[in-house]
């Protein structure tokens, strides 16, 4: 089967969208043709290249669209800004030349920039580039087009009605929440029909896919695609749990809507609660532009002695990392899967995170973790874990023996079923690769039939009943 995979994310960008597209590529290759469009900026020095697949060891090819026949790096990109005029060119040797001053007798003149850190122009240049998605998909002969979405990818919409309205099977995958952005997108649906197109619509997650079903409505299926994991990865040799003391680590980005800095907030209140006799230790993995607010949150309030940065890092380094932890805390309220908390639960680490995101789809409250509706609530459940350290302990057990159910070969079979309908819905046919797999594997095991947690216990006091 030929499949285009077409995401406005992609790496070397570290993210959810990014990772998750480039691990689901992976596995494809080895049975599939597979080729990526994306727009972004770095991707562009692999064009008409090969990108190595670790999991298949097969490749996939990755179009940057948009890109000049040299490639961008070194070429330069014309670009006339038409409102503005301010960018005149922008180039990856680092010259720009600005409009200045319109008036009268004005002169131009030229600036240096760098490009690396001009992220306006950077971002300007990168969305200019999606209008050519349409033109440069159709250009091949695809048997399926999946298309991978957040709350403002401009490339993965304008294919997903191109594709889908000339009658290639199109699968559009919304990875991000659009519970803030629903108005606009319903708004969007009323100007052009969006909920219309011919597309077998889904969704990282329960969460991730309730506002999309709300606007689509009865035209059309929304199915959950969760995210996938490699559980032979996550399999680590946990450290005996240190006496009087709670381990505890999260990995994200650091930008806003992840709420690192609402997590340091917490964390602080937290150690109040917490006797001085139990020491608390955090590792934050991670980078992002909130990386120096942190820092300075830190050093200001003396909690750089027990919280620690540890910036961008290696799978190898997170699993390491995970193995002398005894606690998983994801502090976004818009998260819509939550792959670094999936990864923690593989690992069999408990997870405290917040209630109506992707993490409700494979933490059950009081079973593999904790999840709490506010940030008061996650503090005071990070700080009664402290003092339990038995209760931390028997959910990691549990964790441990039972593992998450969307491993990638349930996601492989799942994106299979959705090229599927996508087909039937244009009135194509696809041949299956993979043999229907009995219900029980997709499925899962079940949750042992006594629970960890007694029905009814709190977020922060939760009473566990013998196993």
């Amino acid at each position: 089967m030929r499949i285009a995979h077409v995401t406005d994310c992609y790496l070397p960008r570290l993210g959810g969208i990014e990772l998750q597209v480039h691990d689901l590529v992976s596995r494809q290759a080895a049975h599939h043709d597979v080729t990526i469009f994306t727009i972004t900026q770095g991707a562009s020095r692999l064009v008409d290249t090969r990108t190595h697949c670790e999991a298949s060891q097969e490749a996939a090819r990755i179009i940057a669209v948009g890109a000049t026949r040299t490639s961008l790096e070194g070429a330069g990109l014309e670009r006339m800004t038409a409102r503005t005029g301010r960018i005149r060119r922008a180039t990856f040797s680092g010259v720009a030349r600005t409009g200045g001053d319109r008036r009268a007798g004005a002169t131009s003149k030229t600036r240096r920039v760098d490009v690396k850190t001009d992220v306006k122009a950077q971002e300007k240049i990168r969305y200019l580039r999606a209008r050519f998605g349409p033109s440069w998909v159709g250009a091949h002969n695809f048997d399926v087009v999946h298309v991978h979405a957040s709350s403002f990818s401009p490339l993965a919409f304008l294919v997903a009605r191109s594709a889908s309205l000339k009658g290639i099977p199109t699968v559009a995958t919304v990875h991000s929440m659009w519970a803030k952005a629903s108005p606009l997108f319903d708004a969007a649906d009323l100007l052009c029909g969006w909920g219309d197109w011919p597309v077998a619509w889904s969704a990282v997650s329960s969460a991730a896919a309730q506002p999309l079903r709300s606007i689509v409505g009865g035209r059309g299926d929304v199915t959950v695609l969760a995210n996938g994991v490699d559980p032979s990865q996550w399999d680590i040799e946990p450290q005996p749990p240190a006496p009087n003391q709670l381990r505890i680590v999260s990995v994200s980005r650091l930008a806003s809507r992840k709420r690192v800095v609402q997590l340091v907030h917490l964390l602080r209140k937290a150690r109040r609660k917490v006797p001085s006799s139990i020491e608390m230790h955090v590792e934050i993995l991670g980078d992002g532009p909130q990386m120096g607010e942190i820092r300075s949150y830190l050093e200001v309030n003396s909690m750089a002695g027990w919280v620690h940065l540890r910036g961008r890092v290696t799978r190898a380094e997170i699993r390491d990392t995970f193995a002398r932890s005894d606690l998983f805390v994801a502090p976004a309220s818009l998260e819509s899967f939550g792959i670094a908390a999936l990864e923690a639960r593989t690992a069999g680490l408990p997870i405290v995170a917040r209630t109506r995101t992707g993490v409700a789809d494979f933490v059950t409250h009081g079973v593999e973790g904790w999840l709490v509706d506010s940030d008061a609530a996650m503090a005071e459940t990070i700080a009664s874990l402290a003092r339990s350290p038995e209760l931390v302990a028997r959910v990691a057990v549990h964790n441990r023996l039972y593992p998450p159910r969307v491993d990638w070969q349930y996601v492989e079979h799942c994106c299979e079923d959705l090229y599927h309908r996508a087909a039937g819905i244009q009135g194509r046919q696809i041949e299956p690769v993979f043999p229907r797999a009995p219900v029980s594997h997709l499925l899962g095991p079940d949750v042992p039939a006594s629970r960890l947690v007694a029905p009814g216990g709190s977020p922060f006091r939760a009473e566990v009943s013998p196993t």
